[in-house]
C-alpha cells in the first residue's frame, strides 16, 4: 500500500514494513513511492506480508475482547 501521512493511515502503516508512506501534496515523494515498489525486487511480497499481519491484528473479534477488557478493568 502506498498512502499518504494523514489521519488514523499513519497508526496502521508502518513505512517500509507494511506500507509506504509519503507526505500529502508532495507529487515527487509519490512517484519516488511507485517507483520503489515496482522496481525493489520482493518489495512488495514483503509489504503485502506484513500488511496481511496487520490486518489480522485489528480484526472485529480483537477489537471487542479489548472493549471487554478495557470496560472489566473500570469495574
Amino acid at each position: 500500500m502506498i498512502a499518504a501521512r494523514a489521519g488514523a493511515l499513519q497508526e496502521l502503516i508502518r513505512d517500509g514494513q507494511n506500507g509506504l508512506l509519503f507526505d500529502p501534496g508532495n507529487a515527487l515523494a509519490l512517484s519516488e513511492a511507485i517507483v520503489t515498489l515496482s522496481s525493489v525486487r520482493g518489495l512488495s511480497l514483503g509489504l503485502i506480508a506484513e500488511g496481511i499481519k496487520t490486518v489480522g491484528s485489528h480484526s472485529w473479534d480483537l477489537t471487542v475482547e479489548a472493549v471487554f477488557d478495557a470496560l472489566q478493568s473500570l469495574l
